[in-house]
């Protein structure tokens, strides 16, 4: 009996215990069963080496800079290349499509189920601004589990994709345009940025979008005619910028109808585009705001009021 037991323990042993790393793994494989596999070591982690967090700045520096390019004009083999391929390229995150090279919808397979908790996070920003440290505390935690050091890179891909639906703001002030040192205090201090989303590709928004896109004349900031201008910056940075180009004795002057007046009022002190043009505006002309979904009666005269008093802007300033 003595001999059958010593021989049995090892036996009972080997079959049948983990070791404590399996033990963890397999939780961790439960509690993140949703997470994205990345295979790259170097960045696919939550505290970055100084060495890595610059090539990982580099490589959204590129994202912003050249998104039309192939390999967003990356050359040779240098890390940022390497993290470009093994997140943004094995995702579908950056494809050729259409002609041109461009941020889109990620491909089918594990990475959905980030793309739409991004999603998710984006529709809930609708009415009231979210916090990029919030994005990111769901994106890290299960099921997911994306790493700290690669979240940035799939957030601004995302931003991107929606770029003329997406309002980033910086302790509060409405940032029109992504810029280097922009990405680089959003990269060291997440906490003070956040975002909003317009909701406005498509329903009665969108087609105010349209209307107004040509009574005003934007054209598309790429010149291509696949590339649409109907956007909720691309109409306040149009009419933004035409009130800031007049000359001050214009901006000051009393001499305008009572709508162009109030109109010209909340152009010069704009600080959320989407609440300056389908609030503000339409107020300013004597309508009632515009919804984010349902119908809007008064589209046309939308159209046709701000159209006449930016023609009176403008008129001003030849007389």
């Amino acid at each position: 009996p003595t001999e059958k037991k010593r021989s049995f323990l090892p036996v009972e042993e080997t079959d049948t215990r983990l070791t404590a790393s399996q033990v963890v793994s397999k939780i961790a494989d439960t509690w993140y069963h949703a997470a994205p596999k990345i295979r790259n070591d170097l960045i696919n982690r939550h505290e970055l080496s100084p060495q890595l967090a610059r090539f990982r700045r580099m490589l959204v520096e590129a994202m912003i800079r050249a998104p039309d390019e192939e390999f967003l004009g990356i050359e040779g083999n240098r890390p940022d290349k390497t993290l470009y391929r093994t997140t943004l390229e094995a995702f579908g995150l950056h494809q050729f499509k259409s002609g041109a090279w461009k941020f889109t919808k990620p491909k089918k397979g594990t990475f959905t189920k980030t793309w739409d908790a991004i999603q998710q996070q984006f529709n809930e920003a609708t009415t009231n601004r979210i916090q990029i440290d919030q994005i990111y505390a769901q994106l890290t935690a299960p099921p997911l589990g994306i790493r700290a050091g690669v979240a940035p890179v799939f957030l601004i891909a995302a931003i991107l994709v929606h770029a003329d639906q997406i309002a980033l703001y910086e302790h509060g002030t409405f940032k029109p345009r992504l810029t280097d040192d922009l990405i680089e205090r959003l990269l060291r201090n997440p906490q003070n940025f956040a975002l909003k989303h317009f909701a406005s590709r498509t329903g009665t928004r969108a087609q105010i979008l349209i209307s107004l896109t040509k009574r005003l004349g934007i054209k598309s900031p790429t010149g291509r005619r696949a590339d649409s201008a109907a956007s909720v910056l691309g109409v306040v940075s149009h009419l933004v910028a035409a009130v800031n180009a007049v000359p001050p004795h214009i901006q000051r002057t009393a001499h305008l109808t009572p709508r162009a007046y109030a109109v010209r009022k909340q152009l010069l002190e704009a600080t959320e585009p989407d609440e300056l043009i389908f609030k503000a505006i339409p107020v300013a002309l004597g309508l009632d705001p515009v919804p984010a979904r349902g119908t809007y009666p008064q589209k046309i005269a939308l159209t046709k009021r701000l159209g006449k008093v930016f023609d009176e802007i403008n008129d001003a300033y030849l007389i």
